[in-house]
């Protein structure tokens, strides 16, 4: 029937994604490894249209907005000029404007954002009340503008998540496996 025929190719496909990322994975060096399987994550939801192709670019890119406002002052302190451009431009984003704007927000509860600057996991820390509800995806352009240190972390459990967690995890090399194939 056409539902079994339609869960086949779903099948295959993440079989066949699988077994490519693996193989490629095998020749990378380890510090490339999270760069090409986030790459890969994110083609997937694209393709699958979980995510746009413009957020896609957005994440990777963080270009700062041209002519951002001034800085306010309580937020000088822990933000860079460069920073601030990024999260204005991050505004274009639905999420990231739903209640009010980011930068808004930002000076507004200058002292919650910067509580979760601070937090040592930045990525599980809850934000401040009023992105508490934004997803993980949304997260990530986040981390990505205020905290690069934790972006790693955060991409290995977006993949975990996303795709499963033997995308992330490797077996050690087997030569004789190798051979076989």
């Amino acid at each position: 029937t056409g539902k079994d025929l339609k869960n086949r190719v779903i099948l295959l496909e993440n079989v066949i994604s699988l077994f490519a990322c693996q193989y490629t994975a095998r020749g990378l060096l380890d510090a490339d490894k999270l760069t090409v399987m986030t790459m890969v994550t994110l083609r997937i939801l694209v393709r699958s249209g979980e995510i746009s192709k413009e957020q896609m670019d957005m994440l990777i890119r963080a270009p700062p907005d041209p002519n951002p406002p001034p800085m306010p002052e309580n937020a000088k302190a822990w933000l860079s000029e460069t920073q601030w451009a990024q999260l204005k431009s991050l505004e274009s984003i639905e999420a990231f404007r739903k209640n009010a704007k980011l930068t808004d927000t930002i000076d507004q509860d200058n002292m919650g954002w910067r509580k979760w600057y601070s937090e040592e996991k930045a990525e599980v820390a809850d934000l401040p009340r009023t992105l508490r509800d934004l997803g993980p995806f949304e997260r990530l352009f986040l981390l990505r503008v205020l905290r690069q240190d934790r972006i790693g972390a955060a991409l290995t459990q977006f993949i975990i998540d996303n795709l499963g967690e033997e995308y992330v995890e490797q077996a050690p090399f087997d030569m004789e496996k190798t051979y076989d194939e």
